[in-house]
């Protein structure tokens, strides 16, 4: 690591390092309170743009059955969507 500390740098997804968090709430803000106003669920409105993995659709999930999965050697299925 310290020849060269990128090596041990975590390896994020795109979808991490290339969001800005701050610019998308300034730049769907108000099309989010139009939204809430009309009674648009957030995912069904195709105005505002997701702020996670492309295709990704929430599915239930508790650490309890995660870590279960881990002991018994199963590998972690983070769900639909584009996690690269």
């Amino acid at each position: 690591m310290k020849l060269d500390p990128r090596r041990a740098a975590p390896k994020l997804p795109k979808w991490v390092w290339s969001h800005d968090p701050e610019a998308y709430a300034y730049e769907n803000y108000d099309t989010a309170v139009e939204s809430l106003k009309q009674g648009v669920p957030f995912e069904d409105d195709d105005r505002i743009p997701p702020n996670y993995p492309p295709g990704y659709k929430y599915e239930p999930w508790n650490i309890e059955q995660i870590m279960d999965d881990m002991r018994q050697g199963k590998p972690i299925d983070l769900g639909p969507g584009d996690w690269s």
